[in-house]
């Protein structure tokens, strides 16, 4: 009974691979490289991707503009909306530290991988009670 519930869970954990390609490729990343890994690592893979996330989001800063307050790359010399030097001027440089519209998925993802995982391993254990007895 318990052998039949494998399938179902690779079946799951492709659909779960697929979703971080998926939202790989929203945050620019390569969506094959990323579903692939967390395809054939499992629970690794979605742990480290988490955390190639979680540092691309962190460097997120940029710089704003006195003139107009408008945000421009870090190593914009001219604002691209009013066109005045960034250069000469003090810079406010910010920060977005807010997390990224995938990270709610992500988060939702893994914690199904993880319960899959924990299940897998669950279902590994009784195989064995019962070959054993």
């Amino acid at each position: 009974m318990l052998v039949e519930l494998i399938p179902i869970l690779g079946v799951v954990w492709i659909i779960i691979a697929l979703s971080v390609g998926v939202n790989a490729s929203e945050n620019g990343l390569s969506p094959v490289l990323w579903g692939s890994i967390t395809l054939f690592t499992g629970i690794f893979g979605l742990v480290i991707y988490a955390i190639v996330l979680s540092n691309k989001d962190g460097n997120n800063q940029e710089k704003i503009c006195p003139e107009c307050e408008a945000s421009n790359s870090p190593d914009a010399e001219f604002c691209s909306k009013c066109a005045s030097s960034l250069a000469d001027k003090d810079i406010i440089t910010s920060s977005t530290n807010a997390p990224s519209e995938g990270w709610v998925f992500l988060r939702f993802i893994a914690l199904i991988g993880i319960f899959i995982a924990i299940f897998a391993v669950l279902v590994t254990f009784m195989c064995l009670l019962m070959m054993i007895s």
